[in-house]
């Protein structure tokens, strides 16, 4: 027994040995990472903002101006003052998270996010006309969504000219030997009014006409749409009804033009119904629209499916996934992540070989997007090594050592100024917007009349919809901006267009069919990527109508980010001069500036 005590007492040592110098080895491993920190933090005297460089502070922090982090200002070593290189610190690198990768050849594929909806298809889609002109004395398909025959009796109708022409086939059949040609006529006219053979076969049997006059369905299908009622007058080839056979359904879907690259005739296509979860149809692109949507920017691409049990129903919303790659040999492709526009150039950060530390500005040629990367026509080799991350902390040092950057298409001389036509700092795509901005404005047209105070008021009314669908992107909530974008289409209905006459009549029919359009877009859209780009729309077509028509007592504030949509920048209206970004919500919440304000008083 004492054998076994002794044993015991030992583990027991050793346990609490080990315990010991465990917590002896992981606090000893926390000093460094927490001082190294500390002496990283130490060795920065100053910090900047990478979109806004004339911001200077002597600690890390936001940027008063767009919100984002500051980051280290970089010193330039000697050896680098007079070339196109940037040396950062290894607490450079390690603070602005900067990271590369190789450039490589690969595929080129793409997966397309697609949005839609179901659709008869208009092959199959049959307009049951009244085949003579009479009184619609009964009617045995009373309401749309019944399903019908072909041959079953949809209708009677009392026609007189039927009536007569009944009674003179029946004269006819006591010259029919005599006179055959007769007898051949008079069948003949009954057959130009569609009845068939056994109808005038029974008329004859009968000896008798008929009054009241059966009309056959001449196809199967269902009753989409119903156009008379009992006892309506109708005139030979009057619509009765509307039948579409939905044996097989057409889904329409809105590729944005960027993407028509891609698709191809022949192409799958994966969807969902939203009202049907779990189940997943698929179809091959029959067709693509030759013309694109102007207001929208979206091209219709057809799918035609065979609808088993009849699942899929007109009017459904659908989600669809196309997968496909550009033909040809394998490409270079670039992350996203790794190119910064300017308006017109796009650049990349080289690393320089034999150094982590070292990198020069390069311009690229891009070719088309493939979702996260983008296609790499001109600038970059097989095997080079770009920043993926972090390009605008080694941007805001180039800028700062007064090199080519993506502000500065040349290095800046030692007095400060730019030389040879340079871009100032801070311009770009936002001064190219702001021109393109200034003729718009130029041109806009003046009102033909008096605008009255009551349109301008159901033009308040909408304007107040838009911000309701700008504060919903605000909040990332797409549901919000689907419902916001549903009362926007409300209120444009609501819009007494009568008050304005002749010229400024037709201004409106053009912004109102620019913002029902994209009203509609923002509703089928579950996703807010493609809800904020239809938004960037509603904004250019609300504004023109609004600085054409006017609003009473409102006050505009017209502002722009330049980091929306891969840096090419984009507005919005506001009635707070704070800068709450519809484009980024809390990622970027107050990056942008006021452009303009408009103000308009009764």
């Amino acid at each position: 027994m004492n054998k076994y005590i002794k044993f015991g007492l030992i583990g027991l040592v050793v346990l609490l040995a080990g315990y010991m110098l465990g917590r002896w080895t992981s606090g000893h491993e926390e000093v460094p990472k927490q001082s190294q920190k500390k002496e990283i933090l130490a060795e920065v005297e100053d910090w900047t903002c990478s979109m806004h460089p004339q911001i200077h502070q002597s600690e890390p922090g936001k940027c008063p101006i767009c919100g984002m982090d500051l980051i280290p200002v970089t010193k330039v070593d000697d050896e680098d003052q007079n070339s196109g290189v940037v040396s950062l610190s290894s607490s450079d690198i390690r603070l602005g998270n900067v990271e590369t990768s190789k450039v490589t050849y690969r595929d080129s594929q793409k997966e397309i996010s697609l949005q839609g909806k179901v659709a008869a298809d208009e092959r199959k889609v049959y307009s049951q006309t009244a085949h003579f002109t009479g009184r619609i004395e009964a009617l045995n398909i009373n309401f749309t969504g019944e399903y019908v025959r072909a041959g079953q009796v949809i209708a009677s109708i009392y026609s007189p000219e039927l009536f007569t022409a009944q009674e003179e086939l029946l004269e006819s059949i006591n010259f029919k030997d005599s006179n055959p040609v007769l007898y051949e006529s008079a069948r003949t006219k009954l057959k130009r009014w569609k009845l068939d053979d056994d109808q005038i076969n029974q008329i004859i049997q009968s000896g008798k006409a008929i009054e009241d006059f059966p009309v056959k369905a001449d196809v199967n299908g269902y009753a989409i749409r119903k156009y008379v009622n009992l006892l309506d007058h109708v005139m030979e080839g009057d619509p009765m009804y509307e039948i579409a056979n939905l044996s097989s359904v057409w889904v329409l879907f809105d590729a944005y033009e960027s993407d028509l690259l891609w698709i191809k005739k022949g192409d799958l296509v994966e969807f969902e119904i939203y009202s049907l979860p779990g189940k997943v149809f698929s179809g091959k692109v029959q067709f693509i629209d030759p013309v694109v949507n102007p207001q929208t920017r979206t091209v219709s691409i057809r799918v035609e499916v065979p609808n088993v049990n009849f699942l899929l129903k007109p009017e459904m919303f659908v989600s669809g996934r196309l997968s496909t790659k550009l033909g040809g040999d394998q490409t270079l492709s670039v992350p996203k992540s790794a190119v910064m526009w300017t308006g017109k150039r796009s650049i990349v950060y080289v690393k320089q070989p034999g150094s982590d530390f070292k990198f020069s500005m390069r311009e690229v040629v891009l070719g088309p997007s493939l979702g996260n990367e983008y296609v790499v026509e001109e600038g970059l080799k097989d095997g080079e090594e770009i920043v993926t991350n972090g390009a605008f902390t080694v941007d805001a040092a180039t800028q700062l050592a007064r090199k080519k950057s993506m502000m500065n298409e040349t290095e800046i001389s030692g007095d400060g100024l730019h030389h040879h036509g340079d871009h100032v700092p801070g311009s770009g795509q936002r001064q190219q917007n702001m021109d393109a901005s200034e003729k718009e404005k130029s041109e806009l047209p003046e009102p033909e009349g008096i605008i009255p105070n009551g349109f301008k008021k159901q033009l308040q009314d909408v304007y107040d919809t838009y911000l309701m669908i700008k504060d919903a992107l605000v909040a990332s909530d797409a549901d919000k901006a689907k419902k916001g974008a549903e009362n926007l289409n409300n209120a444009l209905t609501q819009v007494d267009m009568t008050l304005v006459k002749g010229r400024d009549h037709l201004y409106w029919m053009d912004r109102l069919n620019g913002m029902q359009e994209v009203a509609k877009t923002i509703v089928n859209h579950i996703q807010l990527d493609g809800q904020r780009k239809a938004f960037s729309g509603l904004t250019t077509e609300l504004l023109k109508g609004i600085k054409y028509f006017g609003l009473i007592d409102e006050k505009i504030y017209y502002q722009y980010c330049p980091m929306a949509f891969d840096s090419k920048g984009e507005y919005w209206m506001s009635r707070e001069e704070e800068i709450r970004n519809p484009y980024f919500g809390d990622e970027m919440l107050s990056c942008g500036s006021v452009e303009e304000i408009i103000e308009f008083k009764n």
